[in-house]
């Protein structure tokens, strides 16, 4: 427990710092070095935590779902193929988050299948009634995103009610991750965001921005119930 107050006190500061350099300027050094240091920070509280049980496959396979956004943190701050790459990682991430949650429920029960295809069709259909219009190039990587994003996020609800009370951290943290990214792809993607002024984009970054740094966090924490 000792671990996780110490990576939250250590975490807020240093998100909201990444946030006040972020709001000053869009592209910046600071901005980059503590995005990336929020990260790390939440990779060290897992692996903290991790040393306090025996290592296992839950665990291994959430560390390394955040180092792949770690890695998709990066790339969102590079110039050029940057957002493509990011996708691929935090892509890949959400593999890891899957893998991890099927090893700690110990099976994929069947009636995830169809509330996968029901939460896809879901996402889908928000994105395009939000406007999100990603360019030619990047809407297949888009779909294949929120597929697995569909994948992680139903196992995320289903853990609750296979393991309790357990399973809540691993519910809250896949909520926000998909709100997180669902912003993201509004920011990013929708036309619709470009109407709204400067203010409410900065207020969707910010928001986007909590729900991710949060979703992560718990994901760390979840290694204290599972590991």
């Amino acid at each position: 427990m000792t671990q996780i107050i110490v990576m939250y006190a250590l975490l807020i500061p240093c998100v909201a710092t990444f946030m006040y350099s972020k709001s000053k300027q869009k592209q910046s050094l600071p901005a980059t070095i503590f995005k990336g240091l929020s990260t790390w920070i939440i990779i060290g509280g897992a692996l903290a935590l991790a040393m306090s049980f025996p290592l296992n496959l839950f665990t291994v396979l959430i560390i390394a779902a955040l180092a792949m956004g770690l890695a998709g943190d990066v790339a969102l701050s590079l110039p050029g193929h940057g957002l493509r790459s990011g996708i691929v990682f935090f892509a890949l991430g959400h593999v890891g988050l899957v893998a991890a949650m099927i090893s700690a429920l110990g099976s994929i029960p069947l009636i995830a299948v169809p509330i996968v295809a029901v939460l896809f069709t879901l996402l889908m259909l928000v994105q395009r009634k939000l406007g999100v219009s990603p360019p030619e190039k990047l809407r297949i990587p888009v779909i294949a995103y929120t597929a697995i994003i569909s994948c992680m996020l139903t196992l995320a609800l289903m853990a609750p009610f296979y393991i309790f009370p357990s399973g809540l951290a691993l519910l809250f943290a896949g909520v926000l991750f998909t709100v997180a990214d669902l912003t993201l792809a509004v920011n990013s993607f929708s036309k619709k965001s470009d109407l709204d002024g400067e203010s409410a984009t900065a207020d969707s970054k910010v928001f986007s921005l909590s729900c991710y740094f949060l979703g992560q966090s718990l994901f760390a924490v979840s290694v204290f119930f599972f590991g």
